[in-house]
Order: structure tokens, then sequence, then C-alpha cells
């Protein structure tokens, strides 16, 4: 232990200047290890300094200074009670060690710039300037960009798109939804047609970037662009969006009830006041109009919740099949659209379904065709497969659930179990919402702060980041110490800080 710390402190020395002597030179030349046995040697007091200083061609004051160091070294080590007893190890403070610090600080920490010099302070006792800390992102950036280049997208097969705004500036924004990778992050003056093509056009033509499956809200813009970079591309509409629709129109209709039963309440007191003065007369009509509009209101929250839920069904993972799917959906919309001028808030709602309808429903060819696969993979008659898949989404208590059964069990006994572990699995990997890069929009968000500090540039350092970092928990076990470029290619990688060229200082025990 003792040699260790004194070839440490040795090794650590600046190259020592020519001194006293003649033919004394400075150590400069020498290796860490011959300073450690040249310090050594002078400890023991053997030789003379001359004598050291002669054999190793350096000179006197260099030995002196290899001697007085390993004497340091020496009674460092055996003074333990000049070290705190929760020491676990040491650790040196290196620059790379401090770059570290900085960028775990900036990422993993979400420090500010500010909050950063100060983190760096308070643990290492050593003080950095707000410029410092933008030049070492501004490095890591540069590293990270490159990194991100070089990633090969051909294995992508579906992608998620949206658009989040930062500082008035949108970013446009790419997941792969099974893996989280996140294959485009990238501020643009637009997010029109042009602006998605040429940035889905780019990746296609760098890293081979082909998507069979596009997963969108209904920004025009967005989709021409993704159509105009893939002109074979799926596009499929996000079920989330189109949810969130109609429950805000349903929570505005359920308010607006309320609103005019309060208001039909408030006239009926009224009306009682002013028969107690004889003058009821005076509020009959009021009264009435207020009775109407309530009911009027109650009536088409009622038949507005019924519709909603009949169409939230359509959008359902189970269902019957693509043609009847469209039929109903057209014979909701025709009798939402009937009551649209009840409410203003209607109209819009039912124009967005319209103009969606083939985008929301172009997931349920995938069911039906992997029902086919699954009948003919397990040799089990397809009418029957589709009878279990109905089943998923009926309550145990239902007539049918036995009876459907009894016919799988009477059928097919053996392939029961597998049936149903298969059938989970093609619906578990349907893809018909953008949940993945929402999920992403919610994270960028608590980083943006920094992108007015280090200028758009740090989107590259920020893409890396939530590409390379382990997942710490997760709802699908397979992804938990994971990270997604790694669930994404199946090939494990170092820590994000080492593939940028910043690796942890080893301890000092």
């Amino acid at each position: 232990m003792l040699t260790g710390i004194i070839g440490r402190s040795a090794g650590s020395l600046e190259p020592a200047r020519a001194a006293d002597g003649p033919t004394g030179v400075g150590g400069g030349r020498l290796a860490a290890e011959q300073r450690r046995e040249l310090a050594l040697d002078a400890l023991r007091g053997c030789r003379s300094v001359s004598e050291l200083a002669n054999e190793r061609g350096v000179s006197r004051k260099f030995v002196a200074q290899q001697r007085d160091r390993a004497r340091t070294a020496v009674q460092e080590a055996f003074e333990s009670e000049t070290v705190p007893g929760d020491v676990l190890s040491w650790i040196s403070v290196t620059k790379t060690g401090l770059k570290r610090i900085v960028l775990s600080a900036a990422l993993n920490g979400h420090g500010s710039v500010r909050g950063i010099c100060e983190h760096v302070e308070a643990i290492t006792g050593r003080r950095i300037s707000e410029g410092g800390v933008w030049n070492i992102l501004q490095e890591a950036v540069t590293r990270a960009e490159a990194i991100n280049q070089a990633q090969d997208l051909r294995g992508i097969r579906a992608g998620a798109h949206d658009e989040i705004f930062s500082q008035g500036v949108p970013v446009l924004v790419g997941v792969e939804p099974e893996s989280s990778f996140l294959y485009l992050l990238e501020a643009s003056s637009s997010r029109d047609e042009v602006s998605w093509w040429a940035a889905l056009t780019d990746k296609h033509e760098r890293q081979g970037l082909q998507p069979r499956i596009s997963i969108s809200d209904a920004a025009r813009g967005l989709q021409a662009g993704v159509r105009s970079a893939f002109p074979d591309i799926e596009l499929r509409g996000d079920v989330l969006h189109a949810q969130m629709q109609l429950s805000e129109l349903m929570t505005y209709l359920e308010n607006r009830a309320f609103g005019r039963l309060t208001l039909c309440e408030r006239e009926e007191r009224r009306m009682i006041r002013a028969k107690n003065r004889d003058q009821g007369q005076s509020r009959s009509k009021p009264l009435a109009l207020a009775r109407v509009q309530s009911k009027d209101a109650v009536e088409l929250h009622d038949d507005m919740a019924l519709l909603a839920r009949w169409l939230t069904e359509m959008l359902s993972l189970i269902g019957p099949a693509l043609r009847e799917r469209r039929e109903l959906f057209d014979w909701i919309l025709q009798e939402m659209r009937s009551r649209a001028p009840r409410s203003h808030r209607i109209a819009p709602v039912v124009t967005y379904f319209q103009n969606q309808r083939d985008a929301l429903l172009a997931f349920v060819p995938e069911i039906h065709t992997g029902l086919d696969r699954i009948a003919q993979a397990q040799g089990i008659p397809l009418d029957l497969v589709e009878a279990v898949y109905q089943q998923m989404a009926l309550d145990p208590e239902h007539p049918h659930y036995e009876a459907i059964q009894r016919r799988l069990y009477q059928q097919a006994p053996q392939a029961a179990d597998a049936l149903d572990e298969a059938l989970l699995q093609l619906l578990e990997g349907v893809l018909r919402a953008s949940s993945a890069v929402e999920n992403i929009n919610s994270i960028l968000r608590g980083y943006f702060f920094l992108r007015r500090s280090t200028g758009p540039a740090f989107l590259k350092l920020l893409q890396f980041y939530l590409n390379h970092r382990r997942f710490r928990r997760s709802e699908r076990p397979e992804r938990v110490g994971r990270t997604p470029a790694e669930i994404l290619t199946g090939q494990p990688h170092p820590h994000w800080l080492d593939m940028l060229g910043y690796p942890s200082s080893p301890l000092l025990n």
C-alpha cells in the first residue's frame, strides 16, 4: 500500500528543472516507476544524495524533492487519525472527472448552468465558471452528435411522430415505440410538410431510416411530410388524441348541462319568491325557458355520452372487422352531426373524426391478419380463433363467454393455453397510439430550460443521453437495466459517459 501511495505521489510530479551541478538534469525523462525507486533509495539513506543524482543523471535538487515527497507519503499513510472514520474510498478529481460531474449534474440532475457551478464547488471544492460549464457541454454535444449520426436506423419498423415547442420554436420528434429510441430530435423554423420531409429524408439517406408505419396526431404538415419522405408508409392515427377530443367534448357538455340545471333551479327559487309577492306571472317565461334549456342540455349530454362510448369501442383492440367498423363509425358520426346545431363544440369533433377515420382504423387489418396467421400456425379453425378473440372483451358472467370457452375446449383442448398467449402477444404488438412520443415530450420539457443557455445544439446531447441511459424501472420487466439503444439493436454498450470519452476515475482504497 505504501509503495502504491509513493508511486502515485511521485507520478503526479511536474518535471523538475535542471539545477545545481554541471552534469545534473531534471527528472522529466524518468518514468513514474523510476521516480518511485529513486524516492525509496533516498528515503533509506543508504547512499548520499549526490551519489543518487550522479547515478540517475539528475540534479541533487530533484533527488531531494522525491525524498521529501516520499517522506510526506509515509507520514500520511500512518497518520490514521487524520483520515475521517466514514471514508469508504478516495477518488482523484481529474479534468475528465470534473467534466463527468458537470454532465451528470446537467442530464441526470436536470441542473441549470448556475446550479451546476454550485454543485461542482460543493462536491469537489473547486470553482468552475459558467463559461467553463458551457464549454464542457459544447464539447459533449460534438461527441454526442457524432455517435447519433453513426447509429444504424434500418431496424426501425415503426415511428411515432409529434411536435413540441421550446421558446416558441417547433421541435420535431420521432420515437421508435417498442424501445423508446429517439431517432429524431431537431429544432426547426417551421413544422410544415417541407420541414418534416427534410428531417426524415436526411435520416433515411444518412442512417437508413425506413419505417413501415407512422403514428401521429392529425397535424396536416406532419402527415404530409411523412408521406412525402416515405411514399409507401402506412399512416396510423393516434387513438390517444382521438380519445382526448371526445373527453374534452363530453366534459364541456357535462358542465353545460350542470350549468343549465343550476340556472333552472335559480329561476324556480325566483318564481317562489315572486309568487309570495303575487308576481309569479312575471317569472313564468324565464322559468319555462330555463326548463326547456336544461332538459335539452341533459338529453344532449346523455345522447352524446352513449355515442362517444360506441365510438370509443370502434377504436378498441377487440371489435368487428374493418368493413363493419367503418359502417358503424360513419353511422355514429352521422348521429353526432345531427345534434351539432344544439352545441357549437360538436361539429369540429365530428369533422376531426370524419377526416381521421381511415387513419384511426388502420390498425384493424393488422389484427385480423394476425388472427389468420395464428389459426394456420396452430391448426385451429379461423372462426374459433376469432370467437376467442371476441371473448377477450366479454365479462366472464356473459352467457357467450362460457359458450365460447366450452367450444374451445371441445375443438382444441391442447391448444387453449397457447392460443390465449398468442392472442395476447398479437394485441400487445399492435400500434395504434403515440404514447411513446408523448412520454418523451413530457421528459423533454424538463430539459428545455438548458437549451436557453447552450443553444439548439444541446438537443443532440439530450437525444444521445435519452437513448443511452438505462431504465431504472418500467412496467415491462424486460426493459429494466437496459437502454433504448440496447433494446433496439440487441447489443450492449458502456455507460453513456464512458461512450462520450469521460471514464470514471479509479477508486483509491
